[in-house]
């Protein structure tokens, strides 16, 4: 199955930016996810991505991340339970990375380390699963990628390609998307379905809003459905992707209505439950 840490730059934003740059909201979300199309290899799937994105007064932003989800494959179940932790700086320059992989409560794979990009390049330093560097093309990493993708939505452009680091062991596969940015969905349009201004639920201590309608906090903003592909060495050389998305980006960062293409099957995502928040103080 492809690495989760694919989904980091759909699902990711930071409140704090440097100057000039893409303003966005940190927050926690909740996505449900469910089995779009049968497939011969998974049958069933019952999931969920649960994620707490805050900045840091200090000027990083700290992503606490989990997938976990039973996929029906036959007579068989398998639990998939994916769980990350990364910082990025505020400026997109440098990014520490922590991934633990458990199959059925067994430990699979862990891959920590940090990265840098600084003169045209990005520089990796593995320290697990074994020490390793590697050099890379200038990459965004995720945080920054959704700012750039917000950034070229609000400047009407329609396709944006872009090399990526986004933390997973086999970076010298050159990960790269393309972007396929539609037309601005009517700000009116948005949120539809939450309740009135005022009548939202408080959230946990720190969080501006919450409700049982977790699109009331992303009423009125601008939003743009989004597909995109991604790209490796291991891509098929009739140009078929190794995984492809659809979702609905939102101006804050925040995604929605994810369809999640995984070449033999397709999952998806569901927000069901938002919380904004306010930057953290630094550890």
């Amino acid at each position: 199955m492809i690495s989760r840490l694919r989904l980091l730059s759909l699902l990711i934003a930071a409140a704090t930016t440097p100057a000039g740059a893409v303003d966005l909201a940190s927050h926690r979300a909740v996505y449900d996810l469910t089995l779009g199309e049968k497939s011969s290899e998974v049958v069933g799937v019952d999931g969920r991505i649960a994620l707490e994105l805050t900045a840091e007064t200090c000027g990083f932003v700290k992503l606490d991340y989990r997938f976990v989800a039973r996929f029906q494959q036959d007579d068989d179940l398998v639990l998939t339970d994916q769980r990350t932790v990364t910082r990025e700086s505020a400026a997109g320059d440098a990014m520490t990375f922590d991934t633990t992989t458990l199959i059925d409560g067994s430990k699979q794979s862990e891959v920590s380390g940090h990265a840098n990009t600084d003169a045209g390049s990005t520089q990796v330093h593995y320290n697990q699963p074994v020490p390793r560097d590697l050099s890379l093309p200038a990459s965004y990493f995720p945080i920054q990628h959704t700012r750039f993708l917000i950034a070229a939505a609000e400047a009407g452009e329609s396709i944006v390609e872009a090399k990526l680091f986004d933390g997973n062991d086999d970076a010298d596969k050159h990960l790269s998307s393309t972007a396929i940015i539609g037309k601005l969905i009517d700000p009116s349009s948005t949120g539809a379905g939450a309740a009135p201004a005022g009548e939202t639920n408080a959230g946990e201590t720190g969080a501006a809003a919450a409700s049982d309608d977790p699109r009331q906090a992303l009423a009125g903003l601008r939003a743009w459905p989004v597909h995109e592909s991604f790209y490796n060495s291991d891509s098929d050389p009739d140009g078929l992707p190794v995984f492809s998305t659809s979702y609905v980006l939102y101006e804050n960062g925040v995604s929605d209505r994810l369809v999640l293409d995984y070449g033999t099957y397709v999952l998806k995502g569901d927000l069901a439950r938002l919380s904004l928040l306010e930057p953290k103080p630094c550890p």
